[in-house]
C-alpha cells in the first residue's frame, strides 16, 4: 500500500509541479528535469506496488529497486541541505524509508535459473 501512495504521491506532485511555472533561480531544463523524475519515480512505484501484489519467497527487484531511488533521493537532497539538520529533514525522512524498504524488500533469494519452481518445505 505504500508504494501505491509514494506513486499517487509523486505523480500529483509531477503534476502540480509541470503546471506551475519553474521555482527562482531555476532553469528551465531544471525544471522539466524535475517534472520528469517525479514521473518517472511515480512509474517505478506504480510497478513496485504491482509486483509486490502476490506474496513471493523471491526478492523483489522492482521494489529494491525502488528502495534504491528513494536512497539515491534522500543522499541527493542532504547533500543540497547539509548545512543544518531542519533544512535537512526530508532528506533524513526518505534516507529511512528507503532503508526501511531495503531491509523488508531486498531478503529472500533470487530464482532458480534453470526455470524450475521452488519447493517450499512444510
Amino acid at each position: 500500500m505504500s508504494f501505491l501512495l509514494a506513486a499517487v504521491g509523486f505523480l500529483v506532485a509531477g503534476v502540480i509541479s509541470g503546471t506551475y511555472g519553474s521555482a527562482q533561480g531555476t532553469t528551465a531544463f531544471q525544471h522539466y528535469g524535475n517534472v520528469g523524475l517525479y514521473f518517472a519515480q511515480g512509474a517505478l512505484y506504480l510497478a513496485a506496488f504491482f509486483a509486490t501484489r502476490t506474496p513471493s519467497p523471491y526478492r523483489s527487484n522492482v521494489a529494491t529497486g525502488a528502495s534504491l531511488v528513494t536512497l539515491l533521493s534522500s543522499g541527493c537532497n542532504l547533500w543540497q541541505h547539509h548545512a543544518g539538520i531542519l533544512d535537512a529533514r526530508r532528506g533524513l525522512v526518505l534516507f529511512l524509508i528507503a532503508a526501511a524498504g531495503l531491509y523488508v524488500f531486498a531478503q529472500g533469494g533470487s530464482p532458480s535459473k534453470d526455470g524450475q519452481a521452488a519447493v517450499l518445505s512444510s
